[in-house]
């Protein structure tokens, strides 16, 4: 069974912990998100309630109310009966209830990827470099990261844009998603990312240890998959 090189080994970890903080990360803009939505939703439900409860007081005192004004009375009463419609086609339009839903069950997923990820980071240090192993357990784990990334509903600007203000005050060199580089303040340095692509770790079983070391002697933020595709293809 092949070996893998200790630096290679340290690379995949390396790239693993960065997906943790990245799952994290979604976990907190997703967990914003479902209470930003929900708490739409439920303002235009009890915004709804109330206009027709009023309504429903309102005609039954119609009988009180002289016949001089019962007709600018009643077109008081069918105007709030008619907003409070139009707020249910806005609510129904925009789904904010479908939102809030979508939004949970993305953060239980990214909390779980967070999770498994951080527990495969330790039975990779615990399995003695034995390189299928550590491949497939990469393979399995980005490749999960990148679909979630795919599935997971659309997280609101302002929020990407609080969150990253949040981070900047308080955990500035914690690796970040890269939906918030497109929020990033001017002044701010764009911050290195590992490329993580599954698809390109087909040939890495063929590394020698030359190839590894030379590959492995820039910095580990610069370090991308293809690397070691490139140098397997010069060597070849």
């Amino acid at each position: 069974m092949s070996e893998l090189n200790k630096r290679t080994k340290e690379f995949y970890i390396e790239t693993l912990e960065q997906l943790i903080d990245k799952s994290e990360c979604y976990v907190y803009l997703h967990n914003q998100s479902h209470n930003y939505y929900l708490l739409v939703n439920v303002f235009f439900n009890l915004t709804i309630i109330v206009l027709l409860v009023f309504c429903g007081l309102a005609i039954l005192t119609f009988s009180k109310i002289g016949k001089e004004s019962q007709i600018g009375y009643l077109s008081f009463l069918a105007g709030l009966i008619i907003f409070s419609a139009f707020l249910k086609i806005i609510q129904c339009i925009y789904k904010y209830q479908e939102l809030s839903e979508f939004h949970r069950i993305s953060l239980s997923e990214w909390r779980k990827l967070s999770r498994d990820t951080n527990d495969i980071i330790v039975k990779i240090r615990a399995c003695d470099n034995r390189y299928e192993m550590i491949e497939f357990y990469f393979t399995f784990y980005s490749g999960s990261y990148n679909r979630m990334e795919e599935i997971s509903p659309k997280i609101p600007d302002n929020i990407i844009v609080s969150f990253n203000i949040f981070m900047n005050s308080f955990h500035k060199k914690t690796t970040r998603p890269k939906i918030c580089r497109a929020f990033k303040e001017e002044d701010e340095e764009d911050e290195p990312e590992t490329t993580i692509s599954s698809n390109n770790l087909s040939n890495t079983s063929t590394i020698n240890n030359s190839n590894i070391l030379t590959s492995t002697s820039t910095p580990a933020s610069r370090i991308t998959i293809n690397n070691y595709d490139s140098s397997n293809n010069d060597n070849l």
